[in-house]
C-alpha cells in the first residue's frame, strides 16, 4: 500500500467537506499539524497519517448511511408528456 500525499489528503479532505479544524477535531490532532501535513512542511508518520485515514473513513460511512435513508426504491418517473394529475397520483400512496 503506497502512503497518501499531503495532496491526496487534502483532495480527500475537501472532498469530504472537511475543514481543517474539523479534521483536526476529528483525528485527536491540532489544526496547524493538519495544516502543516498537507502543506508538505512536515514528514508524515505512519500512526499520524492512520488517525486522518480512520477520521475519513468514519466522515464517509455516516454520509453514506445518510444517502441510503434518502434513496427511495422503487425510482418513479414520468415523462415529459405526463400531466402534473399523474405525477401528484403517483406521489400520494
Amino acid at each position: 500500500m503506497q502512503l497518501p500525499t499531503p495532496e491526496d489528503l487534502k483532495i480527500r479532505r475537501n472532498e469530504i467537506g472537511f475543514t481543517l479544524r474539523d479534521l483536526a477535531k476529528r483525528a485527536g490532532l491540532i489544526q496547524p499539524i493538519i495544516a502543516c501535513i498537507e502543506s508538505g512542511d512536515v514528514d508524515l508518520r505512519l500512526f499520524t497519517v492512520r488517525k486522518i485515514l480512520d477520521a475519513f473513513d468514519k466522515a464517509e460511512k455516516v454520509l453514506l448511511t445518510l444517502i441510503r435513508d434518502l434513496i427511495h426504491f422503487p425510482v418513479i418517473h414520468i415523462s415529459p408528456a405526463d400531466s402534473i394529475e399523474e405525477a401528484v397520483n403517483l406521489m400520494v400512496y
